[in-house]
């Protein structure tokens, strides 16, 4: 036997050098050129970017066609005199659901009055502007499934209710037994609700079994303002628990204590809430002439507001001329 095969410290160091030998070679043998890829794209060790193209960007102001405003979190309502979009006339439509299903009044029952209270979210323009308010009931069942806009004007009937109203949420108002702020209050005609609740339920009418047949058959309430216009916008909330209709009414002659029943919006889980604004735009008055935009060479400054009904385009001639570059 070879003597050097014997010395196990010599033997370790051999196998240990052949083996970082032909893990070297292994190495060396599966390694592949680099080639020329990309080589042509550096001059000078700094990268060569290609064709520098330059475009111009025309953009001018136009209005909206229209815009969704199916069940938005507060709904716009105000005749606004805007300095910089024009004229915005903001209305809005909602159903109206009952708090308590299959009602029984009992016989003789008669509507007193009807109390509205609406929960401000918030106010564009100047508080303590007024409005000319009137709320008008909807004659067209409303429909779940399909989106609503701006564009959008239900079938109405005669007004319910017209009158003057400010603007301004930190008014208090007295609820008959303390007072809050944050609410838009008036009173509505109690002739509508008692010939579109109170009969009904009187004569045992199966569409007050669920609020799904009562939006069939009493499709809701639009509100608006009929004035010429002021400084104040208001956003109302109508999930918010503040917001609701309250009527008051007594049964029998001999009934001298008043009796409440309240109506809402769709407040609750599941409720078959449905509410939608209504804008028409003016741009008479606006900061821009919007029939006189230049779609050729652009606008140096343009506008964008959803509910002002204007929207800027953008537009980039000379993009074709980018087909086929790769």
């Amino acid at each position: 036997m070879n003597r050097y095969w014997l010395k196990k410290t010599l033997n370790k160091s051999l196998l240990g050098f052949l083996a970082f030998v032909g893990l070297a070679l292994l190495s060396s043998s599966c390694e592949k050129s680099n080639g020329e890829i990309g080589a042509g794209k550096f001059v000078e060790d700094r990268p060569e970017l290609g064709e520098k193209l330059t475009y111009n960007v025309v953009s001018y102001t136009t209005n909206w066609d229209s815009i969704t405003t199916k069940n938005p979190g507060a709904v716009a309502l105000g005749n606004l005199n805007d300095p910089i979009f024009g004229k915005l006339n903001a209305a809005f439509t909602s159903r109206v659901l009952l708090s308590k299903l299959s009602p029984d009044f009992g016989d003789s029952t008669i509507c007193d009055s009807v109390k509205v209270r609406l929960t401000y979210q918030n106010t564009y323009g100047v508080r303590g502007d007024s409005i000319h308010l009137q709320v008008l009931p909807v004659i067209e069942p409303m429909t779940d499934t399909i989106n609503y806009y701006s564009n959008n004007l239900p079938v109405l009937g005669p007004s319910i209710m017209d009158t003057t109203l400010m603007i301004d949420p930190t008014v208090p108002v007295y609820n008959g037994i303390d007072t809050s702020v944050g609410y838009l209050t008036f009173d509505l005609d109690p002739a509508y609700f008692q010939e579109s609740l109170f009969d009904p339920a009187i004569a045992g009418e199966d569409f007050l079994i669920d609020n799904e047949s009562y939006v069939e058959a009493v499709p809701g309430l639009h509100f608006r303002d009929a004035g010429t216009g002021t400084s104040a916008l208001s956003f109302i909330n109508l999930t918010a628990s503040g917001s609701l209709i309250q009527l008051f009414y007594h049964t029998g002659s001999q009934d001298t204590v008043p009796k409440l029943f309240t109506m809402t919006f769709g407040q609750n889980f599941g409720d078959p809430g449905l509410s939608f604004n209504t804008y028409e735009n003016d741009f008479t008055s606006a900061d821009f002439a919007m029939d006189m935009q230049d779609t050729v060479n652009g606008e140096m400054l343009t506008y964008t507001q959803g509910a002002g009904g204007a929207r800027t385009v953008l537009e980039f001639p000379g993009l074709d001329t980018l087909i086929g570059k790769g």
